[in-house]
């Protein structure tokens, strides 16, 4: 599976961090739940070893072994969409 088990226990501890301090508010000018479980995601991606994969990587792979004709346009820059 893409998502590990610690997942969903971190998103729960931050969220519930955050609802204690009273910071969860969007409306107030906070970061909204979605936000903060992103960033749970992308700290999860870039600790050392990364617990998460990063989803584009997997794509893209799976687009360079099909020969998508879509993932590499003008030479080098990579145009690829998910």
């Amino acid at each position: 599976p893409f998502v590990d088990h610690r997942l969903r226990p971190m998103v729960y501890c931050v969220k519930h961090w955050i609802k204690q301090r009273q910071i969860n508010d969007p409306y107030k000018g906070y970061l909204s739940s979605y936000t903060y479980t992103l960033m749970c995601i992308q700290f999860l991606q870039e600790c050392t070893p990364p617990v998460l994969p990063c989803l584009q990587e997997i794509m893209r792979n799976e687009a360079a072994r099909r020969g998508d004709p879509m993932l590499r346009f003008r030479g080098t820059h990579d145009c690829y969409f998910y």
